[in-house]
């Protein structure tokens, strides 16, 4: 009966038209999960909230704004909220399976096994579930890389304008979803150099265009960037110091084992997976495998692979990166179709194709159960609580505090108060010191100033001084010393009792201009 039920999965997700209904389905109840089953927003989305109060050609020193972009457009629809976020989250993810898909079925031209690259994405922890819980550009980032592979890959069976636009347009976004899309970019350019086909299409007069495209669609923000004090000029203000110590020797050492391990951290447990199903692919291919158009394309993705390595060995060498980050290799997102594309050569049984899909499949629901069981069971040992902390109780108190619209000026630690307060308080203008220099336009020309922080950050005598003064320095506040401090509180659903506390100030327009 098992073997049945596996067959059943295999023959309707491996098809086409079951790929792409079961992928839709599936992200549509992850949407539907993440948006209305935890209250609160995860710092990334909370970051996108506080950002999307205006439109602006650069948000923060080390984040490109495509992401803000989209959340702006999605909130004329969905309105200021959880689901705005989401909803561009869940379609950056559905565009990365689908041009995973597609990429794969060029190069492979095998309808199961380019569906297989696909989903063998969700054996990936950082895409299976970091991307849904947590991510925001990062799901971008992916999504944009698998559209410029598939763009790259188009190009081999056709040099035309309109692919070179469609090349330089995912090029451009790219550039605008993350700034280490460079790690994408850079090696695939060097693998396209030393492909035959690709580097006379690329490599040419319409070639160009490609280049062209991108730099109109990139060039705007990048201009901003170089120039404007928010922009490249803050990265050394807001980098992290080197936790290691020890000398350049030392930071190196670091640097070149973080990056091995975070890459293997990365692949898993899609790694273990190939290794088990498909052991035969990382073994020498046959001679008569390692000829032809297959061979060349998986060269690509061979040469792509090792001048990612030699950017990386790189870049560590000049820059003493001492630490790597797991989700700076959301750029090898195609590793499942090279695996695939060594699988081909080999030749698997069926059945080994359909046992793989199973699993994946799996893992996918999963997801859904786990994500079920952290929003009833994590309430009860979380530490920050970002997802699960009642806004929507706590900005009721502040209402009824007498609070009705102005600026909010939240201390975002150790939770991003702001972009979730402003779900409930769409028309006020929130502002954070953590997030300089983007200072969103007041919205009215009247209004109070809402002064808010979390109690957990620190004693009420600690904390209220430092605020007064952040409040003043800004927008010339006026205080009092004796200036009341108002509590709201609330507490978190399935916590066994927990509360939630925020202390603000409330401060009349007439006492300041916090307008």
């Amino acid at each position: 009966m098992l073997a049945k039920a596996i067959s059943a999965n295999a023959r309707v997700l491996l098809s086409p038209r079951g790929f792409h209904l079961c992928l839709a389905a599936y992200l549509i109840v992850l949407f539907v999960v993440r948006a209305y089953l935890f209250p609160g927003a995860s710092e990334d989305d909370a970051e996108q909230l506080f950002f999307a109060q205006a439109f602006a050609w650069g948000y923060k020193p080390k984040q490109p704004p495509l992401y803000t972009w989209l959340v702006l457009a999605s909130q004329w629809v969905f309105g200021v909220g959880i689901p705005a976020v989401s909803v561009v989250k869940f379609s950056a993810l559905f565009a990365m399976y689908a041009f995973l898909y597609r990429s794969a079925y060029l190069v492979l031209r095998e309808q199961r096994l380019a569906v297989l690259s696909a989903i063998a994405a969700l054996g990936i922890y950082n895409v299976g579930w970091e991307s849904v819980m947590n991510y925001s550009n990062t799901v971008l980032l992916a999504a944009l890389c698998a559209a410029t592979l598939y763009a790259v890959l188009r190009l081999e069976h056709g040099n035309t304008i309109a692919g070179q636009t469609a090349l330089g347009l995912a090029v451009g976004l790219g550039l605008l979803s993350k700034y280490n899309y460079v790690l994408f970019l850079a090696p695939m350019a060097v693998a396209c150099a030393v492909h035959p086909g690709l580097r006379a299409r690329l490599f040419s007069a319409k070639g160009l265009v490609t280049l062209a495209v991108a730099a109109v669609v990139a060039g705007p923000h990048y201009y901003w960037a170089l120039t404007s004090a928010g922009g490249f000029a803050a990265v050394a203000d807001v980098a992290p110091p080197d936790t290691h110590g020890g000398g350049y020797l030392t930071a190196v050492a670091w640097g070149l084992s973080s990056a091995v391990y975070r890459t293997l951290a990365f692949l898993s447990p899609l790694l273990i997976l190939f290794l088990v199903f498909f052991p035969g692919a990382f073994r020498p291919l046959a001679t008569s495998a390692t000829g032809g158009e297959a061979a060349r394309r998986r060269r690509l993705f061979e040469v792509f692979f090792l001048a990612f390595a030699g950017l990386g060995v790189a870049g560590i060498l000049a820059f003493q990166v001492s630490e790597v980050r797991t989700h700076w290799m959301m750029v090898l997102v195609g590793f499942p179709i090279y695996v695939f594309a060594r699988v081909q050569a080999v030749g698997p049984p069926q059945r080994v194709l359909e046992r793989f899909a199973g699993v994946v499949s799996v893992l996918a629901a999963a997801v859904v159960v786990a994500m079920g069981v952290r929003s009833a069971v994590a309430p009860l040992e979380c530490k920050k609580c970002a997802l699960f902390i009642p806004y929507a109780d706590l900005a009721a108190r502040i209402r009824a505090g007498g609070f009705t619209g102005g600026t909010i000026v939240a201390l975002d630690y150790p939770n991003q108060i702001g972009g979730n307060l402003r779900v409930y308080f769409p028309e006020s203008r929130v502002v954070d010191r953590r997030f300089l220099p983007f200072r969103p336009p007041a919205r009215t020309s009247t209004g109070d100033c809402l002064v808010v922080w979390n109690t957990a950050i620190g004693p009420l005598a600690d904390v209220k001084p430092h605020m007064m003064r952040h409040a003043a320095a800004r927008f010339g506040t006026g205080f009092q010393e004796n200036e009341p401090v108002y509590f709201a509180e609330a507490p978190m659903a399935r916590s066994g009792g927990r509360i939630v506390r925020l202390a603000y100030m409330l401060v009349r327009e007439n006492k300041g201009r916090c307008t």
